[in-house]
């Protein structure tokens, strides 16, 4: 069964994302299970790599849209258990109607105009067709390295199109069975939302029902950072404890075993279909009806095989389950744990030994999904999970499960000492959370990984597990993982390239410069999208610029502190995210412009985001003819402001820098009588520019013919946000930059722009590359 499962997997990942590691690693499977010379295992092998073969090709075959996104006008299904109601926004997923038998889902997205409208969704109870006007459009791609792929994520679940509704009317009810199946869940958890404590009330969505968000986001994400994640979401350690209590409750009221395990079949299916047959409960319900099948033939039972068979189907059913997180981390953590509890019979150790052997095998396991999927991962993990989930495990779960089983008869409510001391246990647990994840010594930032060490760290893992099944060079094989481990930890600094990336942030500036080797790194500006005031009714939870784009980026080049930030100006989409950035990264410097010196209300920000961050970073102010050297090859010169300043656009401060092999003129939002002074410097000093950060977003205050036609740049960047209120860039500077000869990238219209260098050689890639190759 192990060879079918491996065989089937491989299969999969070759015709899914067919490169040489992936072709190398099947023909390795494939030639292992032929020299098993066992012929009646190879025909089988061969047959089940056909049948997954046209499987998948079929699957990919179904991959296309059937929508015109020249239409505005569509007819929708939406399930209730679907729809998400946020402030003003309304965000659901729906079937849009396209025959009596066919359907395709798009990701809809409306904005409520009223309160009373508001009031209007959130009273409604039933699952409904609607009529939506509004427009097809494609959804985002990464739109720099290490963000996250919307696109690619939606394409993956067979949605092709985000559905921006701008009227939408109500026609029907829905009376559907799956529809129904989806109200009777809407009603079931709405009952929960009457629990008096909210704490309580929110564990219970979350831990059983999967509903995540209902959690605090800095908590939640607290719990992702130091591996503890996967206690929220439906997994074997979830079944197996509801089946335990399943058991303990029904077996003294005199049932067979044989009632029981039908029974328990029943509630899990039950369970599965309330959920929607999410990974990790497909993957316990199958393998607990494979053993019960296996005991009514008169069969020994195994989960070994119950799993296998599990994951083979369900890559039958659904081949790109493969890329999903929670697919992998269920899979592949049920094998560590069925893999390691057989072999850990075979030591005589104390249970703690053994339990913190376990947890350390899991955190190998994963290790490389977590570097591929979030470039970083927790030793905290290490420790945390026994002490987390000896606490779920005899305090929470019960307890909650307690609560729920009250509420249903509506008794919950009448024990609040009893939920106020559950509140306080899990305010414990979040407030350790919130502490730990400060502790950045456990925390590895490792950045993308190629493929030929991930590879080498895979099959290091894999020797180690076959060393401590087999008792046999354990030793040797601890110190090899040791020493590839400090290679995953020093990878970043291994890296002989720098980096000066553009980072697409929207309607704002942030330039992230890396030296070679990781010897310092800058960031110039850090942008956020302004804030506008809202009602009460309209306020939502929005994630920023910031957590989407720039720290993702961060961190998939390795990234783990920052040795200075030079602020332009006191404009928001220059400066309005660093309040953010310092909670995240340590900032060494902070250097601003003597033109930022009367700006006392942003200074006082700054101020205050360093002291709530902890940080103790050094102020430098920055005037005309300063210089800051971040190494022999890299130097940063001021040419702009000369004087004290309001922090207005004509205060900006304006860097020439000698980056590896070109020179860079980085201007922030300078106009006017300013910009002519810079223009000037330039020709008095002789200094040449090959690559020209074009100012105020190519605005038409900014960046004239003459200063152009002065300094002669090779290439033009422009920071500018996609479709933005503003019209950047201004068409008469687009003009005059081609005319000029400039080569020019734009982060709307290219995603974030990389030049990469390093002695004697320097290239610029661009994400639109990236999507074209794609």
């Amino acid at each position: 069964m192990i060879w079918l499962t491996l065989g089937v997997i491989s299969v999969t990942v070759v015709l899914l994302n067919c490169n040489f590691w992936t072709i190398i690693c099947f023909l390795l499977i494939v030639c292992r299970v032929w020299y098993l010379d066992q012929r009646k295992l190879w025909w089988g092998f061969i047959i089940i790599l056909i049948v997954t073969a046209g499987n998948t090709l079929y699957h990919q075959s179904q991959q296309q849209t059937n929508l015109d996104s020249n239409k505005n006008e569509w007819i929708v299904n939406v399930s209730m258990t679907d729809v998400e109601i946020e402030g003003n926004q309304v965000h659901f997923t729906g079937d849009v109607v396209l025959s009596e038998k066919s359907a395709e889902k798009v990701e809809v997205f409306y904005y409520l105009s009223s309160e009373m409208e508001k009031k209007e969704w959130l009273a409604q109870t039933e699952s409904f067709q609607v009529k939506i006007f509004g427009e097809l459009n494609q959804p985002d791609e990464e739109r720099n390295l290490g963000s996250f792929n919307y696109r690619q994520f939606l394409w993956r679940r067979q949605e092709f199109w985000i559905l921006n509704a701008k009227q939408i009317i109500f026609i029907q009810p829905l009376r559907q069975w799956k529809y129904q199946i989806a109200n009777f869940k809407y009603a079931f958890l709405r009952r929960f939302e009457t629990i008096a404590n909210p704490q309580i009330r929110a564990y219970i969505l979350s831990l059983f029902f999967n509903e995540l968000e209902v959690i605090d986001s800095n908590v939640l994400a607290a719990y992702q950072t130091i591996g503890m994640i996967h206690l929220f979401s439906i997994s074997g350690f979830h079944v197996t404890y509801l089946v335990k209590q399943m058991k303990r409750l029904l077996l003294p009221l005199g049932l067979t075993v044989e009632v029981v395990d039908l029974v328990v079949l029943g509630l899990l299916f039950a369970y599965c279909l309330l959920l929607n047959f999410p990974y990790g409960l497909i993957r316990a319900f199958g393998a607990y009806l494979y053993n019960w099948w296996q005991r009514r033939r008169g069969n020994p039972p195994s989960t070994l095989n119950g799993t296998c068979l599990t994951l083979m189907i369900c890559l039958w059913w659904q081949p790109y389950a493969l890329f999903s997180l929670s697919w992998q981390l269920t899979y592949l953590l049920a094998a560590v744990v069925l893999f390691m509890n057989q072999s850990l019979t075979t030591y005589s150790w104390p249970n703690w030994m053994k339990e913190l052997m376990m947890s350390f095998g899991c955190l190998m396991a994963i290790v490389p999904i977590l570097v591929s999927h979030f470039y970083q991962f927790s030793w905290l993990a290490l420790i945390l999970n026994v002490f987390y989930s000896f606490i779920f495990t005899v305090f929470l779960f019960p307890g909650l499960l307690l609560l729920m089983g009250l509420h249903l008869v509506d008794l919950a409510n009448y024990l609040e000492w009893f939920q106020a001391l559950l509140a306080w246990v899990i305010r414990q647990l979040e407030r350790l959370s919130l502490e730990v994840v400060e502790w950045d010594i456990f925390h590895w930032v490792t950045g993308q990984i190629p493929a030929w060490l991930m590879g080498i760290i895979v099959i290091v893992f894999i020797s180690y597990f076959l060393a401590f099944e087999s008792q046999k060079h354990l030793k040797v094989m601890t110190i090899i993982i040791g020493s590839v481990l400090m290679i995953l930890w020093a990878y970043p600094y291994l890296n002989p390239n720098g980096v000066v990336q553009m980072v697409d942030i929207g309607q704002g500036d942030t330039f992230l410069i890396k030296l070679p080797h990781m010897k310092k790194v800058y960031l110039i500006d850090v942008a956020e999208k302004p804030h506008f005031a809202k009602e009460n009714w309209e306020e939502r939870e929005t994630s920023s610029m910031v957590s989407r784009q720039l720290i993702p980026s961060l961190k998939a080049q390795g990234i783990r502190k920052i040795n200075g930030v030079f602020i332009t100006h006191g404009d928001y989409d220059h400066m309005g995210g660093f309040d953010e950035l310092s909670q995240h990264y340590p900032i060494d410097n902070v250097y601003l412009p003597i033109g930022m010196q009367a700006d006392t209300t942003e200074l006082a920000t700054l101020a205050d985001s360093l002291q709530q961050a902890g940080q103790q970073s050094h102020i430098h102010w920055l005037k005309t003819g300063d210089t800051i050297r971040a190494s022999t090859e890299t130097s940063f010169h001021v040419l702009n402001p000369h004087e004290k300043g309001t922090g207005e656009n004509e205060d900006s401060l304006v860097l020439y820098a000698e980056i590896g092999p070109r020179r860079f003129l980085f201007t922030g939002d300078v106009e006017d009588k300013n910009e002519q002074r810079v223009q000037q410097m330039i020709q008095r000093l002789g200094l040449k520019i090959d690559i020209l950060k074009v100012a105020h977003h190519g605005s038409g205050h900014s960046t004239p013919s003459e200063f152009v036609e002065t300094i002669k740049p090779k290439q033009a960047w422009i920071s500018v946000g996609e479709k933005n209120r503003y019209g950047h860039p201004n068409q008469e500077v687009l003009k005059s930059l081609q005319q000029s000869g400039a080569e020019i990238y734009r982060t709307d219209k290219m995603g974030g722009i990389y030049y990469h260098f390093r002695k004697g050689f320097a290239k610029i890639e661009t994400t639109a590359q990236n999507w074209e190759e794609s």
